[in-house]
């Protein structure tokens, strides 16, 4: 790798990396990659679904432990 492809590669956004990423996986193409990212997604959004349903909102009784030991 060059100097300039280090230096281009060093500017990309986390959103211009994962990008390249999608569009690498899907071999170039544009609309496969697309799919990637919105399966990729739709699956994220059902995970966080799923743990905001398994945290619990209630209290318990107790103190907090002591931070200065």
């Amino acid at each position: 790798m060059s100097a300039a492809e280090v230096a281009a590669f060093t500017a990309l956004t986390d959103e211009d990396v994962a990008v390249v990423a999608y569009v690498e996986a899907a071999e170039g193409d544009i609309e496969t990659a697309l799919r990637f990212a919105v399966e990729d997604l739709l699956m994220a959004e059902r995970r966080i679904a799923l743990a905001a349903k398994l945290v619990s909102l209630g209290y318990v009784r107790g103190r907090l432990p002591d931070s200065r030991t």
